[in-house]
């Protein structure tokens, strides 16, 4: 049975499904990110509140269980250092088992990196970005799309022109997409704390497959940037501005109970530390963490950013990130590292 995409998921749970239905997607596997569109009050409270009972509880299993990059029921985290960035890449991703069950034959994939500042430090280096979008071509995707939209007040397309991430992504192969220019659904969010529902664009929710490419940096609001917080890219600018005024930490939690990305590859080559998400300090890393957890490759990525920084435990703070913690609680990963298998290398 062929995987469905994530808008096709929303568009037959926000029919006729009932809570049963939900759950027997959820035992075939279906169900990566219980996003369902309602179309009444009355059947998204059914669905809130019938998730809240079976799912919330044992989220954490059974995100955890449906992905094969599972090693005796802890998340593999590959962490790789030396000075290729197409090679750390690679031997990131093959180190916790290649790309096999993130990208079947003939997919069409989202690759997600940050772009949201014209300033090259701030945004994900366009060599692991091209990297990535070699490997999911050589995986058997018939299409790969680079995508993002900037922060609010900031221009997508010149971001992308700017960085250098346009002109690599369409070397490697890759079609570049503005995501301002896409249209968008409002999509429920039934574990939500800070949201009820969210508007993702229709590129996002269309992929067969989400990979993250999040820049490894501080953040003013959200204390670290990675793969949750890179997520927001994959709302509009009026999603945005929902998430802050709500709450940015547990916005960010939701918004990846609903999006949550199939694989995550950090560009940890230069860490911004001590500000950010631009102007802070760069620090050399040359490094790349991959994982198909984004709670766990989020924390193992700022425990490496607190490392920088010189931090006397930096494993115990990036635990206390706040959306860290919240994305854990929600299921979206562990931050648990007796259940993280982490794999180090220096080539």
């Amino acid at each position: 049975m062929r995987k469905l995409s994530r808008r096709e998921f929303l568009i037959l749970s926000g029919g006729a499904a009932t809570a049963a239905a939900v759950g027997a997607a959820a035992g075939l596997g279906l169900l990566k990110t219980p996003a369902p569109l309602t179309e009444t009050k009355t059947l998204t409270e059914v669905l809130t509140s019938t998730l809240t009972e079976t799912v919330k509880s044992t989220a954490t299993t059974t995100m955890l269980s449906s992905s094969s990059l599972v090693e005796s029921g802890k998340s593999l985290v590959s962490v790789v250092k030396g000075r290729d960035p197409a090679e750390l890449v690679s031997r990131a991703v093959a180190m916790i088992g290649g790309l096999d069950s993130v990208v079947r034959p003939g997919a069409k994939v989202l690759v997600k990196p940050n772009v949201g500042f014209s300033q090259r430090d701030a945004a994900t280096d366009p060599r692991v970005v091209a990297e990535v979008v070699r490997l999911v071509f050589e995986a058997g995707a018939s299409e790969v799309v680079v995508a993002d939209s900037s922060v609010r007040g900031s221009d997508t397309s010149f971001n992308f022109q700017k960085t250098g991430l346009g002109q690599a992504s369409e070397e490697a192969g890759a079609v570049v997409k503005d995501l301002r220019r896409d249209t968008a659904t409002s999509v429920s969010v039934p574990l939500g704390r800070a949201l009820d529902r969210i508007d993702v664009w229709d590129t996002v929710l269309k992929a067969d497959a989400l990979i993250c490419v999040p820049k490894l940096k501080r953040h003013v609001d959200a204390e670290v940037t990675v793969s949750l917080k890179n997520m927001i890219g994959a709302v509009t600018d009026d999603g945005k501005g929902l998430m802050h005024r709500s709450g940015i930490s547990q916005a960010i939690a939701d918004l990846n109970s609903v999006v949550k990305p199939d694989l995550v590859v950090v560009d940890a080559l230069q860490a911004m530390t001590r500000g950010g998400p631009t102007g802070g300090d760069m620090v050399s890393l040359e490094t790349v963490i991959a994982s198909q957890d984004p709670v766990a490759a989020d924390l193992i990525a700022a425990e490496r950013l607190f490392e920088a920084e010189r931090d006397p435990d930096p494993l115990q703070v990036a635990r206390e990130v706040p959306h860290i913690q919240k994305a854990a609680a929600l299921g979206v990963g562990t931050n648990d590292p007796d259940r993280i298998s982490r794999l180090e290398r220096e080539l």
